[in-house]
């Protein structure tokens, strides 16, 4: 097993459990990374999830039939085992979700006999566990004598909650159960303390989860978002000059509609809107969408809302490009990918203050918004959208801000940063052994 940390091209093996090059969120985490950092690295990707459930892999399959080869990149699917299958059986079928977990857990060992026989056969200068980035399952690379980086690391931070939100009984306990649940992997875990202090280099998703790290096991992370803005994805043309004095206002938010993205949030801010030229697309699907039609009914703003549901994400990109603002409204979050699709756009972002968009969200090109009480953080969202709305040249310097923070987030700059990220950690491994 060869280490060579000065080679002009690192070799490395990802583990990218989730990966699609049509999908958001995990999905998007995996393939922008890869095709990126293929520039500068040859690297082997390990991945089991391209579509909606474990061992679906047809949309990596299908595009490289149709586009070919990446280059400087193979892919390795691992197809779950009937011991996976079965255990995962149930979450396919939408009960006992949580099964998957005991699936994903099988999965991984098959992962890492794979990776085992690859690292026998062939030389490699670090393994990468790159995503999904939950913290719950750490998997088994890092008990490999190889340099090991493990991040971006998500999924420690407590789902947030407002005072006074309007939830049900079963929701309310459906996210203490959710913390609680978390709190207690996060003491009990054995395999995810043996991670953390094995790796040669730690990257935390958001502050948040960079202080839980810290205070819990002792390591100090680099935060890093756990994507980036690829560079073709920047409309370059200035937006400012789009809205006009007197101009409808073309609002947007993105995610599924439950509890935890708090659609009925804005519904509720939206209602103490005083300004009139504003109009907003609400694009996703899920739980709450019969709630927020009455919502939106009751409110008189049938007009101005437009419940898209779920549409293809070229549409999603297309409305994003002609909106004036974006709005988060999540309770809990990494780093959206939509954030990084409304800055690419050069659209502002309003968001709650906290998560990864309070890391990302400066004054130049969004607005954050502090966590209050439920009725007071609905008049907050709603004094920011009055102001946006009357003063076009407030919106317009925002837009002008959001494109040069972009720029400090394009993948082209991230790169170097997981190149530096690398080569630390295989220093820090060479060091370590030397020490021993």
């Amino acid at each position: 097993m060869s280490l060579v940390a000065n080679q002009s091209r690192l070799r490395i093996m990802i583990l990218a459990y989730s990966i699609s090059p049509v999908r958001g969120s995990e999905y998007s985490v995996g393939w922008n990374h890869v095709t990126q950092m293929s520039k500068f690295c040859d690297l082997t990707v390990i991945y089991g999830l391209a579509g909606d459930h474990m061992g679906d892999i047809e949309e990596i399959e299908n595009y490289l039939q149709k586009n070919g080869e990446i280059s400087n990149v193979r892919f390795i699917a691992i197809r779950p085992s009937l011991i996976a299958r079965l255990l995962n059986s149930p979450n396919r079928k939408g009960f006992l979700v949580y099964s998957f977990y005991l699936a994903y857990k099988v999965w991984h060992r098959q992962a890492a006999r794979k990776a085992q026989s690859l690292l026998a056969s062939e030389s490699f200068d670090l393994v990468h566990y790159l995503c999904p980035i939950g913290y719950r399952e750490p998997g088994f690379l890092w008990q490999f004598d190889i340099p090991y980086v493990w991040g971006p690391i998500g999924g420690m931070v407590p789902t947030r909650s407002l005072n006074g939100a309007p939830r049900s009984t079963i929701s309310i306990w459906k996210t203490r159960l959710k913390n609680l649940t978390n709190a207690i992997q996060l003491r009990l875990s054995r395999r995810v303390p043996k991670a953390i202090a094995r790796a040669d280099k730690l990257v935390a998703a958001t502050s948040d989860n960079a202080e839980i790290i810290k205070a819990r096991f002792g390591r100090d992370p680099q935060v890093l978002p756990e994507n980036a803005i690829p560079n073709d994805w920047i409309q370059h043309e200035f937006k400012g000059g789009q809205t006009t004095v007197g101009s409808c206002v073309r609002l947007i938010w993105i995610g599924s509609l439950d509890a935890r993205k708090s659609p009925d949030l804005l519904i509720d801010a939206l209602k103490r809107v005083s300004a009139s030229n504003w109009h907003i697309d609400l694009i996703g699907d899920g739980s709450l969408r019969s709630t927020l039609v009455t919502m939106i009914a009751a409110a008189g703003l049938g007009d101005k809302v437009t419940l898209t549901g779920l549409i293809p994400r070229s549409e999603v990109k297309k409305l994003m490009k002609g909106a004036d603002l974006h709005i988060i409204t999540s309770m809990n979050e990494a780093n959206p990918t939509v954030l990084w699709e409304a800055m690419a756009s050069g659209v502002p972002t309003i968001s709650l203050e906290h998560c990864g968009m309070r890391d990302t969200i400066c004054g130049s090109c969004g607005v954050l918004i502090p966590m209050s009480d439920y009725q007071e953080t609905c008049d907050l969202i709603a004094s920011e959208i009055d102001r946006f709305v009357n003063d076009s040249k407030i919106l317009a310097n925002k837009k002008s801000g959001v494109l040069s923070c972009a720029e400090t987030h394009l993948w082209s700059n991230r790169a170097n940063t997981w190149l530096k990220i690398y080569n630390e950690a295989i220093e820090s491994h060479l060091s370590n052994k030397t020490r021993a």
